[in-house]
């Protein structure tokens, strides 16, 4: 089996999304004689590879914590829409599009996967102002589609939130998110390198931290696929 990572790195000076607006900011701890080094890191938990429980857009909703590792790890499969721009609102439409062509290859998506929606914008804008304010986005009725499905998580390797881009908005319009984590599944933001998988369907993990009490948490996204 091989291993592909499919998490963008994150690293000093590495900025969050708008609606915090925060920077990475690491500070190294060293002892002497001799060799030894402890980093500290102050950012925000949705920035770069990450996983999004209900707690941060429902009051009293599941925390990173309470999400059952079940429900990261498993089967996966990619909706391809890489032919999609900057600015563009994903669609019912361009999802069942994009669904044709995944029952073509002889699959379709079943209940209980984990789907990856491919646009491969981190590959291109990850690291400069152009991924969070240019980025493709989920409209609110692709979301509502998608979660027809009843997928246990759904990833996105673009910045999938239309109102997060806006430094100024308002709960509420976090229309992505309330219809994703509202309906049970998990949200995995940060991926990239989806284009890199073999075929559709694969054995994908979201490996998190467990912080107790938070609505985020850093991830190392990855897939296992047969080399033969």
């Amino acid at each position: 089996m091989k291993i592909i990572d499919l998490s963008v790195p994150i690293g000093e000076g590495t900025k969050g999304p708008p609606s915090t607006n925060l920077t990475l900011v690491m500070k190294r701890y060293r002892r002497e004689p001799g060799f030894w080094l402890s980093t500290s890191v102050d950012a925000n938990l949705h920035m770069g590879a990450h996983v999004d429980a209900a707690l941060h857009v429902l009051e009293g909703g599941a925390t990173t914590a309470e999400i059952p590792l079940e429900q990261v790890i498993g089967d996966a499969v990619v909706l391809d829409v890489s032919w999609v721009g900057p600015h563009h609102l994903i669609t019912p439409e361009d999802l069942r599009q994009a669904r044709q062509r995944l029952q073509a290859a002889g699959d379709d998506l079943r209940a209980g996967d984990i789907i990856l929606v491919r646009t491969d914008w981190s590959d291109r804008t990850w690291g400069t102002p152009r991924y969070f304010l240019e980025s493709p986005a989920l409209s609110q009725e692709g979301a509502g589609w998608l979660m027809e499905f009843r997928p246990k998580a759904l990833g996105f390797d673009c910045f999938e939130e239309p109102a997060a881009k806006d430094p100024a908005f308002v709960p509420d319009a976090f229309v992505v998110h309330r219809t994703v984590l509202g309906g049970g599944a998990v949200l995995l933001e940060g991926l990239t390198g989806l284009g890199q998988l073999p075929r559709p369907r694969v054995q994908f993990f979201a490996a998190f931290h467990k912080i107790l009490g938070t609505e985020g948490a850093w991830a190392r996204f990855f897939a296992l696929v047969d080399e033969g």
